[in-house]
């Protein structure tokens, strides 16, 4: 649902209503997405180990908040940029062929507002692709993941765990 989402928010119609039910699905999106990952994590454990299984899980879930604001700051400033670039640069060339000047056509005074809208909606619809993109490319790695990693002085698995175990001899 988060993936499609973003694909659909990345070719729609850049007006406020329509991110509503966008929004909506994100809404009920986002907790199944936290919510599987965290029953993975815990299925099988007794009581006395949930304190290593809430460290991972809240360890994990920051290391992956670090860098995807990363990536979404980098690479969005980089796209609002680029974008940019292509919206003065359009106007000037075109003003130079028709010999009309920008002045004449919509005001200089407005222009770069209207550049830096359009910037951002453009590196918006880029940024939506690239997190469909991630979401996508990280399905598959899910059933491949094992279930629980042991701590180093764990023999073996605890008494009602499941699933495939990776255990430090």
């Amino acid at each position: 649902m988060m993936a499609v989402t973003c694909f659909l928010g990345s070719f729609m119609n850049w007006i406020r209503g329509n991110f509503y039910w966008l929004q909506s699905i994100q809404i009920a999106a986002q907790p199944m997405v936290i919510m599987s990952i965290l029953m993975g994590v815990t299925t099988g454990l007794p009581p006395a180990e949930d304190p290593f299984a809430s460290a991972m899980f809240n360890s994990l879930k920051r290391f992956a908040s670090v860098a995807a604001i990363g990536l979404i700051e980098g690479l969005g400033t980089a796209r609002q940029h680029f974008h940019s670039s292509m919206l003065v640069d359009h106007p000037g060339n075109n003003a130079l062929v028709t010999g009309q000047t920008i002045d004449a056509v919509h005001g200089l005074g407005e222009f770069p507002h209207r550049v830096h809208e359009q910037a951002v909606v453009m590196k918006s619809a880029d940024l939506y692709l690239v997190m469909a993109g991630v979401a996508l490319a990280l399905l598959p790695v899910i059933p491949v993941l094992p279930v629980r990693n042991y701590p180093p002085w764990s023999t073996t698995p605890p008494l009602g765990a499941k699933g495939r175990h990776i255990c430090h001899p």
